[in-house]
């Protein structure tokens, strides 16, 4: 009785959570959606919520909808103080909630639940995302120096089609070099080597082959609007249509990274199955997609960004080799260059790869934000 009055005291002055999810949930769904994508877009879609709403948190749908997915009531939390409360594990549950309600079918991932979609909670989570940090400490001399010799191939690609054309596409050799840094550092090994399993030059089309069909329910793809409505937000792209991609990135790390399967079962008890679709995973979907989603937008940025930044940066990066790295690119040089690392925090706060975080309410929550305290209660039936 103590315990249920002071749940009664805690409640009031709680401000209540505005917005909903309209009077037929599964046609709203739809509608947001059409608003998300079309009608309004992703920013002023929030922006107008906001502003109707008069608050950073509310209620409302978010893509992906019916009728080939299920709808996806969330409460946004659009502010600096409330976002933290999505990462406090004692009061929110992680599992699967990586795109919202919806979870690709396990056969993109050979038929495992790779880690994003676990909850700290289980326990191959720890166990997993233990293996993957080891894997990136283990690596890290050799992160700096792959880089350099990545970009080393595909600038003067750029300056070659600036120098003929005026112009120069970023994407495919931003999605090289993310594939190459990527593959040599971790399994040591040029993705482009000869051998029975070589990827040559198709590593990123593969890559993006197998992550377009889970992805593109929640973004964009360019299409005429009707057409991409029908093709891939209407219903989920079977895994089928890209089976023969992750195929051959299966049989690549499979036959190339016995060394990395081997320390993930002995050191971490992981199954090798599980931990060959995890490397993958890890290394397709969290590294590649990341790196190729964030590297062109970063470079129009900076590109944007006028002469005194472009002048700003070459001083700092020449000193700092110079001082630090004794003519050389190091670690240590990167450490010295805080207007670098400045510029590529912000490039990041404006687009970050990953721009949406879910999770699942495990208890009733009081949510601290700029305007008040809103509370969060669970009905459990």
């Amino acid at each position: 009785m103590v315990l249920e009055k002071e749940k009664e005291e805690e409640k009031k002055g709680l401000k209540e959570i505005p917005g909903g999810y309209g009077w037929w949930p599964w046609w709203s769904a739809i509608r947001d959606r059409l608003d998300f994508f079309w009608f309004q877009g992703e920013t002023q879609f929030w922006v107008s919520r906001m502003e109707k709403y008069k608050s950073t948190i509310f209620r409302c749908n978010v893509p992906p909808s019916p009728p080939g997915f299920p709808t996806n009531p969330v409460v946004m939390l659009l502010d600096l103080k409330s976002f933290p409360i999505l990462f406090d594990v004692s009061k929110v549950e992680k599992k699967n909630v990586l795109l919202a309600n919806y979870m690709p079918s396990l056969k993109f991932y050979g038929g495992i639940r790779p880690c994003i979609y676990l909850d700290p909670s289980e326990d191959r989570h720890e166990r997993i995302k233990s293996f993957v940090i080891d894997l990136i400490k283990l690596n890290a001399s050799k992160w700096v120096p792959e880089m350099e010799a990545a970009c080393a191939e595909a600038f003067p690609v750029w300056e070659e089609d600036l120098k003929k054309k005026g112009r120069a596409q970023v994407n495919h050799e931003t999605g090289q070099i993310a594939c190459n840094v990527l593959i040599k550092t971790i399994l040591g090994r040029d993705p482009r080597a000869e051998g029975e399993y070589s990827l040559k030059t198709h590593g990123p089309f593969l890559f993006q082959a197998w992550l377009a069909p889970q992805l593109s329910p929640i973004a964009s793809a360019g299409l005429p609007h009707l057409l991409e409505e029908l093709l891939i937000h209407t219903f989920p792209i079977p895994y089928f249509f890209v089976s023969i991609f992750y195929k051959k990135l299966e049989k690549f790390f499979e036959t190339y990274g016995q060394e990395v399967i081997d320390m993930a079962q002995i050191k971490y008890g992981l199954d090798r199955h599980d931990a060959l679709h995890n490397i993958l995973f890890f290394m397709g979907f969290n590294a590649f997609g990341g790196l190729n989603l964030f590297f062109p937008p970063m470079i129009g940025y900076v590109g944007g960004a006028g002469q005194k930044l472009h002048k700003d940066l070459a001083e700092e990066v020449r000193e700092a080799v110079r001082i630090e790295g004794k003519g050389k690119l190091t670690a240590n040089a990167l450490n010295k260059m805080e207007l670098l690392k400045s510029v590529v925090y912000e490039c990041l706060r404006m687009y970050p790869p990953v721009p949406y975080q879910y999770a699942v309410a495990k208890e009733d929550l009081i949510i601290e934000t700029h305007d008040g305290r809103y509370g969060l209660f669970l009905c459990i039936v």
